[in-house]
């Protein structure tokens, strides 16, 4: 994810006269003519509640405590990660694995990398919120930040990375982490800022022997040192599960644009290489006109003289052109494999996890050992006049979910490294709902919400972007998103949604032509069964997986009417009334955007809500709702901070960020618990942290009582309460 400059949003006081950031005076000076609208869509002042800051560190043995089903610690202590049968991450002995994964993309601006003393307490707070793996993005980026010379590192910021990487061992939690991040990579004199694209090195490690030799670099320099807070080096530690080799660099995704809207020429260094492309295939015994089929005649005579396509090319010259991106991508991928195993990697490698829109952009990935994706709904830049939709990710049936599905290839291990719709949106919850129950039913490795970290320690953590939200950062601070990761927690990591049992595969050899989108069907069904890619020319599908099959899900999607559920029956997405239902055995959850007061749920039956948001309800030990003594009831509606503006009521437009505190929307559920009326249920209001509210707070319901839930207590907002039944 580089969609943001960090020097763009530098945070301002509420004040009326405060002034735009330097290089935006000119958007600066057209909103400034609109009415700003604080905090809130559509709501008053008066329906926003402030939350209290303080410490955010949640205590062990509480209800928000979800370490005990996690390994024991260290990482690492049952080897290198590996490869089940059935192609899932797996540990001798263990078997097979799912992680909970963490994204820390640390930027300077987020504080860099913590002191020993954060580091420690950040890794148990992870451990104590069930997190068992991280992924670090951005690596480069804090260790090259303010540096002359390339490969002069940070002292204090590397020895700060390496000592956070022994702690989270310690505590139980894994890695991966990224090689190349940022377009600069360690080059040095980038200035003003480290997200100046002075550099393409993501690009040119394909052509350019000197970039490739700069990656080259950057693995023996940062991980094939050793560390001496573990005594190994990073590469040869069993707690690095993989290796993000260099991030977003899919050939697929710089070029897809080169034609539409507007055509650019392709960079003229790659004309040598598909050149040699065509040469090898002609010695092969291929006619050129069978490959390219506008030749010249000096193409003819002489292949190595081929050209790029250009605007006016055939398709077949541009056909021929993707075929080579496609091999050049195995080909580098496979040798910068080889290079980590020689350096003492123990785990997987993967890249091109950035587009899968087309059968060459998956094509590309069928060398891979781990297969890695990104996506995102509603995606917006940062800088001030930037715009959110403010529209539900229900309302084209979770496509960003289900497009996420259709780059897994069957027979290896799928992660997500990078998901989530940012904030400001107010329907962001929803991606803690639609992305961890997919992945379940899809029996995904695992997931990362993306994000500066997922959880904070405090409000007085170093940083300027620790006194907001922005988008991607301050998920720790956000009522919505951290409760959002809990509702993860129990959907996928835990297992509650049922994975399917029947998997469609979709045979790449059948499509020919590699420019052309996956088939609409194919990412429509992965909300009801399991899915995948094979390309039968190289390997037979998985047994027992079916051919893709006709289905008419594509066209109610598009009629915005779509009423699908999993072949579990535990998944169900109404498009019309943009509302997705998840009901298991152990936790029940929905979406409030439309509700209309007809309850669907067996356990958690929701009768009024008076917006947008999330609820759920789920066992604390994993038993049935019916018979488990401790629940967790979530819900979740929106938030942003004190003297945050934006140009419109329906809030799309951001003026000002504001500052802390954290406000969150008011919002209030009719519901009943499904039990008989002779049980009675008390219901204690957490706080933020998991601790219970003071006494006076809590009540008492009997089952099957209609109560109405109101996230304000006590003049505060709450998003968890512990309910605890009592049997006669």
């Amino acid at each position: 994810m580089q969609l943001y400059r960090e020097a763009a949003i530098m945070p301002k006081r509420c004040a009326s006269d405060a002034r735009p950031p330097l290089g935006f005076a000119p958007i600066a000076a057209i909103l400034s003519a609109l009415v700003a609208f604080p905090c809130g869509s559509s709501a008053t002042a008066s329906e926003w509640m402030t939350m209290r800051e303080g410490m955010l560190t949640i205590e062990a043995g509480g209800p928000l405590d979800f370490s005990a089903d996690r390994l024991p610690p260290p990482a690492g202590r049952y080897g290198p990660i590996r490869v089940s049968g059935d192609g899932r991450l797996a540990f001798e002995g263990i078997g097979v694995h799912r992680f909970s994964c963490g994204s820390m993309a640390v930027t300077p601006s987020s504080g860099g990398f913590p002191d020993h003393e954060r580091a420690d307490l950040y890794s148990e707070q992870l451990r104590l919120h069930g997190y068992d793996l991280v992924r670090f993005h951005l690596v480069d980026l804090t260790l090259m930040e303010g540096r002359e010379r390339d490969f002069d590192y940070d002292p204090e910021q590397f020895d700060r990375f390496q000592y956070f990487l022994a702690s989270l061992k310690k505590n139980g939690i894994y890695w991966i982490i990224d090689v190349m991040s940022n377009w600069n990579g360690a080059k040095g004199d980038v200035y003003p800022s480290r997200w100046d694209h002075k550099y393409d090195l993501r690009m040119e490690v394909y052509t350019q022997p000197e970039a490739y030799d700069h990656w080259k670099r950057m693995v023996d320099t940062i991980l094939a040192v050793r560390n001496p807070h573990t005594g190994l080096t990073t590469l040869e530690d069993p707690a690095l599960v993989a290796v993000i080799n260099v991030n977003e660099n899919d050939l697929e995704l710089e070029f897809r644009a080169r034609r539409v809207p507007t055509w650019r020429p392709y960079p003229e260094a790659m004309r040598s290489g598909f050149a040699a492309w065509v040469s090898q295939r002609v010695r092969k015994g291929d006619a050129i006109e069978s490959i390219i089929d506008d030749a010249s005649v000096d193409e003819r005579a002489d292949p190595s003289r081929v050209t790029l396509p250009g605007k006016w090319s055939s398709l077949g010259r541009e056909r021929a052109f993707r075929s080579y991106l496609v091999d050049l991508q195995i080909q580098t991928y496979d040798s910068m494999r080889r290079y980590l195993k020689a350096r003492g990697f123990l785990g997987l490698s993967t890249m091109y996890d950035g587009s899968y829109l087309t059968v060459d952009a998956n094509r590309a990935r069928q060398s891979l050992q781990l297969v890695d994706q990104h996506e995102y709904f509603d995606l917006h830049r940062m800088e001030i006049g930037s715009k959110s939709t403010q529209k539900s990710s229900l309302e084209d049936g979770g496509r960003f979910a289900r497009g996420l599905s259709s780059s897994r290839w069957l027979g290896r291990p799928f992660v997500v490294t990078e998901y989530g719709i940012p904030y400001w949106n107010a329907h962001r919850g929803e991606a803690s709902l639609i992305v961890p129950a997919i992945a379940a039913l899809q029996s995904w490795d695992a997931i990362c919400l993306y994000g500066a970290g997922p959880i904070e320690l405090d409000h007085s953590g170093p940083g300027w972007r620790k006194n907001t939200l922005y988008p991607f950062f301050g998920l720790g601070y956000d009522p919505v998103t951290r409760a959002g990761e809990t509702l993860s927690r129990f959907l996928f990591v835990r297992g509650d949604v049922r994975g399917s049992e029947t998997t469609y595969y979709l045979d790449l050899s059948t499509l020919p032509d590699g420019n052309t989108p996956l088939p609409a069907n194919f990412e429509a069904l992965a909300l009801t069964s399991r899915i995948g890619l094979v390309e039968t020319t190289y390997t037979p599908p998985p047994e027992g997986a079916r051919p893709l099959p006709r289905t008419d899900l594509v066209a109610a999607l598009a009629s915005g009417r779509a009423h699908i559920v999993s072949d579990t029956g535990e998944i169900l997405l109404d498009q019309a009334s943009r509302r997705m239902r998840v009901k298991t055995v152990a936790t029940e959850a929905t979406t409030l955007s439309k509700f209309k007061g007809e309850p669907d749920l067996d356990f958690l039956r929701v009768h009024a809500a008076d917006g947008t948001g999330v609820i759920s309800i789920s066992s604390l030990d994993g038993s049935p709702l019916t018979r488990s003594l401790q629940l967790l009831l979530i819900f979740t509606t929106d938030a942003s901070t004190s003297g945050a503006k934006f140009a419109e009521p329906e809030r799309r437009t951001v003026l000002d960020y504001g500052t802390f505190p954290v406000v969150v929307r008011r919002g209030r559920v009719r519901l009943d618990l499904a039990m008989p009326e002779s049980e009675r249920f008390r219901i204690v209001p957490l706080g933020f942290d998991g601790r219970r509210a003071p006494e006076g707070h809590d009540r008492t319901v009997r089952g099957g009582q209609i109560f109405d839930l109101d996230n304000e207590v006590g003049g505060h907002p709450v998003t968890y309460w512990l309910v605890e039944r009592s049997i006669p």
